[in-house]
């Protein structure tokens, strides 16, 4: 199902124009994928998700990550935008601290 979930959002973001901040838009969505609106209500409105939520945004921006797709490796490297899968790969090994993939 995360195969699923994450184009379904992909299409919706990047094809439909959907505003995934919109509650009403993501309770749509998870009832694509079969999720119940209850747990989805449940998950949204849950401290700790939101809170998780919010962490992420923070590490996000002190990495100053922005583009979209956007890779974090080992909260270390940050590339943005469409990539070929070498330059995805090098970055991984670099993470690790592979200096011979530099």
């Amino acid at each position: 199902m995360h195969t699923e979930w994450v184009e379904l959002f992909f299409n919706a973001f990047f094809v439909g124009g959907r505003d995934l901040s919109d509650q009403a838009v993501l309770l749509e969505l998870a009832g694509t994928v079969g999720i119940p609106e209850k747990a989805t209500r449940m998950t949204l409105a849950s401290p700790e998700v939101r809170e998780r939520i919010a962490t992420d945004e923070r590490e996000t921006r002190k990495l100053a990550a922005s583009g979209a797709p956007i890779f974090i490796f080992n909260n270390k490297i940050v590339i943005a935008g469409a990539q070929e899968s070498q330059a995805l790969l090098r970055a991984m090994l670099m993470s690790n601290g592979d200096a011979a993939a530099a």
